[in-house]
């Protein structure tokens, strides 16, 4: 998501959120983020925190999605609330 060439817009809009759960038991709390654009630019968190849109799945399966290699769809995810984030 993040990029360090300036000249180009992050992936995410300045106030909005993502929220990714991995649906991999073993992962336990580290299976879950929280990614944001604030006026400190990207971050993110292992949190349970309510985004624009949710993303739940297989952990590989968001990774290629975050990444863009597949769409949600394509990587077996639900996805709650903005899609358009």
């Amino acid at each position: 998501i993040a990029t360090a060439d300036k000249r180009r817009a992050p992936a995410l809009d300045h106030g909005q959120t993502i929220h990714l759960h991995a649906t991999e038991e073993q992962l336990g709390p580290t299976g879950e983020w929280t990614i944001a654009h604030d006026d400190d630019g990207l971050w993110w968190s292992h949190s349970h925190a309510k985004g624009d849109v949710a993303l739940r799945g297989p952990v590989n399966g968001l990774l290629l999605a975050t990444m863009r290699r597949k769409t949600a769809d394509q990587a077996g995810l639900e996805v709650f609330g903005d899609t358009t984030v």
